[in-house]
């Protein structure tokens, strides 16, 4: 998870979409989230986020997987044998009966996940 990058996952679903901005790391294109005419959705490699200026949408690499497709999400949650617990990680998973039927392995990978999202959205 610490190695997932925005602009991998960014260009893995909105390649034709973005367009590298001049003298900057960034990419600008249409945002996935709303409807536009003018680009105001940025991928930033160097703080590893997205940003729509214009919804106002914004978060990881994660989150950003999470909203367009679950691809990256999905097969991270079948290595982990969690598939059944999700389709997405809410703050009262923790509490919840499925979350205390796991077992240890399941809880763990549960609980990075959970942490990951929440350092996202920071």
């Amino acid at each position: 998870l610490r190695r997932l990058n925005v602009l991998d996952v960014g260009l893995l679903y909105l390649s034709d979409r973005m367009k590298k901005r001049p003298i900057s790391p960034n990419y600008q294109g249409l945002c996935p989230f709303h409807k536009e005419k003018t680009p105001s959705f940025y991928l930033k490699p160097k703080q590893n986020i997205f940003k729509c200026y214009g919804c106002g949408t914004s978060g990881g690499p994660l989150r950003l997987d999470f909203e367009l497709g679950n691809r990256l999400y999905t097969t991270i949650a079948e290595k982990a044998r969690i598939g059944d617990l999700l389709p997405f990680l809410s703050l009262d998973l923790m509490a919840s009966e499925d979350f205390q039927q796991s077992n240890p392995e399941q809880r763990e990978y549960l609980t990075v996940l959970q942490e990951a999202f929440q350092r996202e959205a920071r």
